[in-house]
């Protein structure tokens, strides 16, 4: 047990410890070079709220889901338009994710000049590609790179090629290409009858095909893609000839070739032209006739009239045919004479070739056919309104809000309020 003097001595020294440490503690401060005060305000000043460091600003990063759809190869070729549609009318090659990001506004889409610098050969394609699409140039020297690279699957080296052949003052280009990888390369085991096409797909977009001897070498070529190209080429306006052997093309194996020929035997003007023209309307494919049928409208009305009187007993689809072969003629009572068809498709026929006559005539038999029996044939109606100005198909779009079918009276009242705002409100 302790002794009560040790616990008295005991609570004395515990007592003086309590009292001398606020005189070490300041001893400690002075020791510092500092006092209580000072070390006060230096903690008030700690608590205050100070603004953030402001840090240079860097460039957002590409969402996860646009740099996948950028790094993937996801190129496959376009259902090809048959005869007479126009072989350039849309892309030839298509990627579902890519053109779903180039449909997004401006402030939406990834960073593609950016994606141009990415170290991936895919991605800086894909983005060269977005870029041309949405007529930038700046991905052009991508693209030919693109196209030299045998790493690449054919598809996206294609969507490479028909990239580069919309971008303006890339012929150089495109004829180093085809020097490469054109016919000189058919014996090589890179050589891609499919890119070789592209290459002259684009090539024709810049330059007449009657002035660049490598459309008519193409002509001979034992490829039916390349010769389908070449020909196809002269069919675009030009001044030069369609040289013999391209006009040997009208009897090719391959009915897209026979079809691409007569356009452009027509389009060149060629001596065999009408006699070419004139016999391929029986010829024993679909596609060829109805491609003869709409080159006969493009012959001088003496030359063809025969030929599309013999039509008019025919079935539908090639009456339908000869409807719009007559509209390109100017024939307005043969146009007019077809609303009246049991066939709906010949009256549709007859909507479609009302864009040659947008006067009140034509706005007269344009709300007849609003109020067809055929709702394929109202919608095309209010389809080749939109072709005429709006003080004349104003009036007609206003009668099929009250006469026309559901559709219709929808597709009039979306046109209206597209080209005229007020509608809108």
């Amino acid at each position: 047990m302790t002794s009560r003097p040790t616990t008295t001595l005991f609570c004395r020294i515990l007592t003086c410890a309590l009292l001398l440490a606020p005189a070490f503690a300041g001893c400690r401060w002075l020791k510092l070079g500092g006092d209580s005060k000072k070390v006060d305000q230096s903690l008030a000043e700690a608590l205050v709220d100070k603004p953030p460091v402001q840090r240079p600003p860097t460039a957002p990063a590409m969402p996860t889901a646009a740099h996948a759809a950028l790094a993937r190869d996801g190129w496959n070729a376009a259902l090809a338009p048959e005869p007479p549609f126009p072989a350039s009318a849309e892309f030839r090659w298509r990627h579902g994710d890519l053109e779903t990001l180039l449909t997004l506004r401006a402030d939406e889409r990834p960073d593609l000049v950016t994606a141009l610098a990415e170290g991936d050969l895919t991605t800086a394609t894909n983005a060269a590609i977005g870029l041309a699409r949405l007529h930038d140039n700046r991905g052009r020297g991508q693209l030919v790179k693109a196209v030299e690279a045998v790493t690449l699957r054919p598809a996206m080296r294609c969507a490479a090629a028909e990239a580069l052949g919309r971008i303006d003052g890339a012929v150089d280009d495109l004829r180093k290409l085809l020097d490469r990888f054109g016919s000189g390369a058919e014996r090589t085991s890179h050589y891609s009858p499919e890119l070789h096409a592209e290459l002259l797909y684009g090539l024709a977009e810049q330059c007449d095909a009657a002035e660049e001897p490598r459309f008519t070498e193409a002509l001979k070529s034992s490829e039916t893609a390349v010769r389908l190209a070449a020909i196809r080429a002269f069919s675009l306006p030009g001044e030069g000839a369609l040289p013999m052997i391209g006009a040997d093309l009208r009897s090719d194996q391959d009915h897209r070739i026979r079809a691409a020929a007569l356009q452009a035997l027509v389009a060149r003007r060629h001596e065999l032209a009408v006699e070419a023209v004139r016999g391929a309307v029986h010829d024993h494919r679909l596609e060829v006739r109805l491609a003869a049928i709409s080159c006969l409208g493009d012959l001088d009305e003496k030359q063809a009239t025969e030929s599309l009187e013999k039509l008019e007993f025919e079935p539908e689809i090639i009456r339908s045919a000869a409807v719009l072969a007559w509209a390109k003629l100017g024939a307005r009572d043969r146009v007019w004479s077809a609303a009246g068809d049991n066939s709906w498709h010949v009256r549709l026929a007859s909507a479609e070739a009302l864009a040659h006559w947008p006067d009140a005539d034509g706005a007269a038999l344009a709300r007849r056919l609003v109020k067809d029996a055929s709702v394929e044939v109202q919608k095309q109606t209010i389809a080749t309104l939109a072709e005429w100005p709006l003080d004349v198909a104003g009036p007609v779009l206003l009668a099929a809000l009250a006469d026309g079918g559901y559709a219709t009276r929808k597709s009039a009242s979306a046109q209206l309020a597209e080209r005229w705002p007020q509608a809108a409100e």
